[in-house]
């Protein structure tokens, strides 16, 4: 009888001992899994991570283009740069009215100024001039309108796709331009 008492109390010592083991090993796993998440956030909310992404660049842009549209020193009374007025339509939503011309200076986006959104830019009867240097519009959106503007003097490396306007959206409108 002594035997099996003492069978009994080492085979429940060996059965808590392993329980005790297999607990510590999951506490073990959590703090390390825990550890590992708070590293590895990135990749469990990857849509969030790659919007915030496109946040901070769309804002690192904003302010290399507001810097750059400062820098005024070319340019006459009145006119713009072809950086200002991205970033103009970078903020800007619904209908841009224009209210001076723009010109494209060295340093400026050459490959032409990014429409990425629909939008309606109302040129007032405002130039946008290429210099014989840039293109002056590269539109990837829907539904753009450009509406009494005057665009002169674009140019396109190698005649590629023309030095005006490049229009890959579809349901675009020029008005009275």
């Amino acid at each position: 009888m002594e035997k099996k008492l003492f069978l009994y109390i080492l085979l429940l010592l060996v059965f808590l001992s392993a329980t005790l083991g297999v607990v510590s090993a999951s506490e073990n796993i959590t703090e390390s899994t825990s550890e590992i998440l708070g590293v590895g956030e990135n990749i469990i909310f990857e849509d969030e991570v790659l919007s915030a992404s496109a946040d901070v660049n769309e804002e690192l842009n904003d302010e290399v283009l507001s810097a750059a549209a400062e820098n005024d020193d070319v340019l006459s009374a009145g006119e713009g740069s072809f950086n200002e007025l991205q970033l103009l339509i970078n903020r800007g939503s619904g209908t841009i009215n224009l209210d001076k011309n723009y010109r494209y200076q060295p340093g400026d986006i050459k490959t032409g100024i990014v429409i990425s959104k629909s939008i309606i830019i109302n040129g007032n009867n405002f130039t946008i001039d290429g210099m014989n240097q840039a293109k002056i519009f590269k539109i990837n959106s829907n539904g753009v309108t450009l509406k009494d503007l005057n665009i002169v003097n674009g140019y396109s490396e190698n005649d590629a796709y023309g030095g005006a306007v490049t229009w890959a959206g579809h349901n675009g409108i020029i008005e009275n331009s």
